[in-house]
């Protein structure tokens, strides 16, 4: 079977780099400035690398978690596990090695710090170990930039950042004294969290089609909470239906941009904070979140160990209607009788345009001490182009694998997909909370950040008797560290 996986893969390759490709020799100095040759079949994407042989490794440094662990690399120990992300993750490894001459090699080290450290140690030295570094959501992310570690991406002569495949949009939230140390594209397979609903108890309670919501544009937080209260029932709420259920965590920090509360505003240039009486978009976000816990229809949770949900109060027990689910573990929950429906998380009221998901996963970054900047161009082009084109494209097997079938037999959860990953958003306000030397989530821009989850984090077992202060009293608290954070950052 892995013979078979590797001859199919090939054929693909050769099939979509054509005739042009076979026609190019060996060479040991690959021309570093452009010839003019591009792949013609591409050019309306934006894409024209040549292809070319540089003969050379190129090293991806990622901590272990999120994503990165399975699907990011693909695993020749491991073989064919019959999975479509198995088949995508190899394809682009060898349309990588076949376009030019680049073999990739992952390097998972442990956890953020760890990570983190190794690719530290190395830039200090001086050495090219890795091109390419992978981060946490925001774990040692500012530290990147305080630390003089990263090569700016506008540098790369061969990377088209206006094209569909790089997320401009998302790294000019992070822009640095006009800089780009942060990348996004379609390499980065975004984390989202979303709503999960229960099929069934939509139907039986008579709730309104959430897929109808968001098509019409409805699918508010208020909206959302309103259609909750219709699962009313008397008894314990450790065994009634639910409307909402949710562990009471940093899930609920989503509902930043999903309701484009602009907690940091960019004022000429400088990003500043949204703060009181001024930002009462965020204060009513926080009121609704509050309201939606507090509402006897819903039960806030704490997780069992490991962050897990706990069965008996997830959507899985078949006896919620509403939940915040990691849209990654979508196929865990699949492995359940309920049937149940994927979201993006609810705007904040009907004039919002668009639905906006943050990614929890981490972002791109270069090494400084990278030698060989043409061929890293051309790869991280590469890397981007091709996990989201081509034959067995990783994007689209990434979609069978959260919804567990093909594309077109769940067409209402592959509409919602699409939204969801239309319009993936980065957050300085999130990406930067250790900004200014702190990486706690108590103080600073991470107490505004989190605010949300401290909320929702008071009405579990854990958290009983510890509601925050009003949102006026914490920005008033909060606003000078969390200001330093930005300074220190994209202001610096």
């Amino acid at each position: 079977m892995k013979t078979l996986l590797r001859c199919v893969a090939l054929l693909i390759v050769i099939i979509m780099l054509g005739t042009a490709f076979l026609a190019c020799g060996k060479k040991e100095e690959p021309q570093t400035e452009n010839t003019g040759e591009t792949v013609a079949t591409n050019e309306d994407d934006g894409f024209k690398i040549a292809p070319t042989n540089w003969e050379k490794t190129f090293k991806i440094l990622a901590p272990n978690w999120g994503c990165y662990k399975e699907f990011y690399e693909f695993n020749e120990e491991a073989g064919d596990t019959g999975e479509p992300i198995d088949m995508a993750l190899y394809t682009r490894t060898e349309r990588i090695k076949s376009h030019l001459g680049v073999t990739l090699d992952f390097v998972i080290d442990g956890g953020f710090d760890d990570a983190f450290n190794t690719m530290k140690s190395t830039i200090s030295s001086g050495d090219d170990v890795y091109q390419l570094c992978l981060t946490h959501t925001f774990n040692n992310v500012a530290a990147v930039v305080t630390d003089g570690l990263a090569y700016d991406f506008k540098l790369f002569k061969d990377i088209n950042l206006e094209a569909d495949y790089w997320n401009k949009a998302a790294m000019e939230e992070l822009e640095i004294n006009s800089a780009f140390y942060y990348g996004h594209s379609d390499f980065i397979l975004s984390d989202p969290n979303a709503i999960f609903f229960n099929k069934t108890m939509q139907e039986n309670y008579k709730v309104k089609n959430p897929y109808e919501m968001v098509r019409d544009g409805t699918w508010t937080l208020e909206n959302m909470t309103l259609e909750s209260y219709k699962i009313a029932e008397q008894g314990d709420k450790s065994s009634k239906n639910l409307g909402f259920a949710a562990i009471g965590e940093w899930y609920f920090m989503s509902f930043l941009d999903s309701c484009d509360t602009n907690i940091v505003i960019d004022d000429g240039g400088y990003k500043t904070l949204n703060m009181g009486a001024d930002n009462e978009r965020y204060s009513n976000v926080y009121d609704q979140i509050d309201t939606l816990c507090a509402a006897d229809s819903s039960l806030i949770y704490n997780a069992q160990v490991g962050g897990n949900a706990d069965s008996d109060k997830s959507i899985s027990s078949g006896r919620v209607l509403f939940t915040l689910i990691p849209l990654r573990q979508a196929n865990q929950y699949r492995a359940t009788e309920v049937k149940f429906g994927i979201l993006p998380y609810p705007k904040y009221d009907v004039d919002q345009k668009e639905y906006r998901s943050f990614d929890w996963s981490g972002l791109m970054c270069v090494p400084l001490s990278i030698q060989n900047h043409d061929m890293v161009g051309q790869v991280l082009e590469c890397l981007s182009y091709f996990s989201g084109h081509g034959e067995n494209d990783l994007h689209t097997a990434y979609y069978e694998n959260l919804l567990g079938s093909k594309l077109a037999e769940a067409p209402d959860d592959y509409d919602m997909l699409k939204i969801i990953f239309g319009n993936i958003v980065t957050n300085s306000a999130i990406n930067m909370i250790q900004g200014a030397g702190s990486n706690s989530t108590t103080e600073g821009l991470g107490a505004l950040a989190y605010a949300y989850k401290h909320v929702a984090y008071a009405y579990t077992e854990k958290g009983a008797g510890n509601k925050p202060d009003g949102i006026a009293v914490q920005w008033a608290s909060h606003k000078d560290l969390a200001q330093k954070a930005l300074d220190n950052t994209v202001n610096s």
